[in-house]
């Protein structure tokens, strides 16, 4: 039995993520992954999409600093959700 595809039914902003450059940011911008490199009370907030939400969170405390941003690469998580958009364009 083939598992069922699930889709994100908020719409996609035309806006790329800073992370990674992919446009996977979705409508509201808060609704995103706030990114680990802004969490300081001083640090103004930054959002990334999920996948990139994920891959930081996958990182643990060797986060990639924002200078480096937008990353090329992403873990394994990324594929999954790239067939996820793929299905809704």
């Amino acid at each position: 039995m083939k598992g069922k595809q699930i889709t994100d039914p908020r719409p996609l902003l035309d806006t790329p993520c800073p992370r990674c450059g992919d446009l996977a940011m979705r409508e509201p911008v808060e609704s995103n992954a706030l990114s680990r490199t802004t969490r300081e009370e001083e640090d103004i907030p930054v959002y990334v999409c999920s996948p990139c939400g994920v891959d930081e969170g996958l990182e643990g405390k060797q986060l990639t600093d924002q200078s480096e941003w937008p990353r090329a690469h992403r873990y394994m998580i990324s594929k999954m959700w790239a067939t996820a958009r793929e299905d809704e364009g």
